[in-house]
């Protein structure tokens, strides 16, 4: 989480993210937004990248990332 927070506060988009939290048991992130985080938008697609490259798996928007296998 400490990583995905250092990459979305590189990229200018921290402010929108309200919480990140990781559920240890399942292994999977999910995240609260601060305003409208629309699928595609400019903000979204940095918060996605930072995500991607350091979370292995979570859950996004209305469906989930697993890295190294498939989206759902």
């Amino acid at each position: 989480m400490i990583s995905f927070a250092r990459l979305a506060a590189l990229a200018g988009v921290a402010d929108s993210v309200e919480e990140v939290f990781c559920d240890s048991k399942a292994c999977i992130c999910s995240f609260k937004f601060s305003g409208d985080i629309a699928l595609g938008d400019p903000v979204e697609r940095k918060l996605f990248a930072a995500a991607k490259e350091t979370i292995d798996h979570f859950d996004w928007l209305d469906w989930s990332h697993f890295r190294g296998g498939e989206d759902e």
